[in-house]
């Protein structure tokens, strides 16, 4: 969730994570960065007060509140910071699939599928080895 903490740091963060991630995993955080991306569409700053009035939602405000209210809240832009939740979000959604494949794999009763679905989690695996330096 912190990545979406980066998003309103300005409208650049928040474009480059779009193209370089697409979504967020959790719920609440990609909800919120969709309504950044489609607020900085006609904003080029983020205001709190206009940014509240347009959720429709109390889970949702509480949510984007309990962001700006973070202790940890970084309090500029920083490219280096923006890479590193980056990779910290795509790892995540490699281990949700890895996840996922291991599921399907004990479900699935075909030898050549199974095989196919473990070719796959070692990609997937490889991928995340990558990612993380490995």
């Amino acid at each position: 969730m912190r990545s979406a903490f980066l998003l309103m740091l300005s409208k650049e963060a928040a474009y480059y994570f779009r193209d370089q991630c697409g979504f967020l995993n959790e719920h609440l955080a990609n909800q919120l960065a969709l309504k950044l991306l489609s607020y900085y569409r006609e904003h080029d700053a983020l205001e709190v007060a206009d940014m509240l009035s347009r959720m429709n939602d109390d889970e949702s405000q509480q949510f984007f509140l309990w962001v700006l209210d973070w202790p940890l809240f970084p309090k500029s832009y920083n490219i280096i910071s923006l890479d590193e939740a980056i990779i910290r979000v795509k790892i995540k959604m490699l281990d949700d699939k890895i996840k996922q494949l291991k599921q399907k794999s004990i479900l699935t009763q075909s030898t050549s599928e199974k095989t196919s679905i473990l070719n796959e989690m070692i990609q997937t695996q490889q991928e995340k080895d990558r990612l993380n330096g490995k």
